[in-house]
């Protein structure tokens, strides 16, 4: 299924076995955008200062953010009107919300009418289960290249999925949405829930990801072991993910649990926890979470270069088993990558314990067998 450069598309793409997805033409990729046309509808006025309403009724789930001009611009959410006090913040309470839901927007702009101010605005929204790519589960061979796509909860999330390959394509402003109560997150360029078997990210440019860049993670069978193999992520350009990679198995205490295989390397990862995802804290660059056990089998990370995270570069963790002791074996390997940041600001923390990026931690992790010719630039 080709889509012409040139284009946009508003929506979402429900994938089948054995389809390619790709573009055909001249110009720019093709446009899939999981969001509303901010302008296709009037702006109007309220009784709250420089707040403004959408006149349109909007049944969905959530709106995650509010975007203008591509990007040169974005909205915060807030949850209370009194709340809505500077450029840009907006408020939506949809069906995520049940008995409270409203279905309208609501935009805080003192330079005018929104729709006279920008040149565009997207309206990010999930409906249901979100994703801007449908996969289902278990499909095989499906194939994206050469899409810009934008918005909505995530790229991709299929369970026990095999042979899917996404390449070349532009992955942004995923996420921002409402988990419970007033707490947001998701926010993926795409992974898998529970299992899959040779998945790659080849030569893609991922940003402004509320939460994580790549994220294979948790469990969805019970009693199943979740075996995530084969997952790849090459040549890549990541920047402003609240975390670039984030791996985490919680099918604790089953045989056979495992991320095998996995390979990430050559990438360029910059600005990490910079972006619109920034809410939350605890970024990183590499987050396996410490309190389940994620097991591993000839897991990776290769030559990638990690530039001058905000908060830390790595978060490591895993553990013998649920609740047990930490276990360095099960931790991915780290060889020849490249990490730039400033002396002596907080680093890596490997299973619970800190480390500051000097010599020492240097030292440290190779005499652990965690690293292996790796190089440490410092900044000021």
């Amino acid at each position: 299924m080709l889509f012409e450069r040139g284009g946009l598309w508003r929506g979402e793409i429900v994938a089948q076995s054995g389809v390619s997805y790709s573009a055909y033409g001249v110009g720019a990729k093709p446009k899939i955008y999981k969001a509303f046309d901010g302008k296709d509808g009037n702006w109007v006025k309220t009784e709250y200062e420089n707040v403004w309403k959408f006149d349109k009724f909007i049944e969905v789930s959530d709106i995650g953010s509010v975007v203008f001009n591509d990007g040169e611009a974005y909205a915060d959410k807030k949850y209370e009107f009194d709340e809505l006090n500077s450029n840009y913040q907006f408020r939506f309470i949809g069906t995520d919300y049940k008995e409270n839901q409203e279905n309208i927007l609501y935009l805080y702009c003192d330079k005018g009418n929104p729709r006279d101010v920008f040149r565009n605005i997207d309206l990010s929204y999930r409906k249901d289960f979100g994703s801007i790519i449908k996969i289902p589960h278990f499909a095989e061979n499906i194939y994206i290249k050469n899409l810009d796509l934008r918005y909505g909860m995530d790229i991709f999330f299929p369970m026990g999925a095999k042979n899917v390959v996404i390449s070349y394509c532009v992955c942004g402003w995923q996420g921002g949405h409402i988990v419970g109560g007033k707490r947001l997150r998701y926010g993926g360029g795409g992974g898998c829930w529970h299992s899959c078997d040779n998945m790659r990210y080849e030569h893609c440019y991922i940003y402004q990801q509320f939460d994580a860049g790549v994220d294979p993670q948790y469990h969805w069978i019970e009693d199943t072991p979740a075996i995530i193999n084969g997952f790849v992520t090459t040549d890549c350009l990541f920047e402003t993910c609240e975390y670039t990679f984030e791996f985490f198995n919680t099918q604790d205490n089953l045989d056979g649990n495992c991320f095998s295989n996995c390979y990430i390397g050559y990438n360029l990862c910059r600005n990490g926890g910079r972006g619109f995802g920034d809410k939350h804290t605890g970024s990183a660059y590499i987050k396996l979470w410490q309190n389940h056990e994620n097991h591993t089998k000839n897991f990776v990370f290769e030559k990638n270069i990690f530039d001058r995270a905000y908060s830390r570069t790595l978060i490591l963790g895993a553990r013998e088993t649920s609740g047990g002791k930490f276990s360095l074996k099960y931790i991915p390997k780290l060889k020849g990558n490249i990490y730039i940041d400033r002396y002596n600001k907080p680093f890596a923390v490997l299973n619970y314990v800190d480390y500051r990026y000097n010599e020492d931690s240097y030292k440290e992790f190779e005499d652990l067998g965690v690293s292996k010719n790796e190089t440490y630039l410092f900044t000021r």
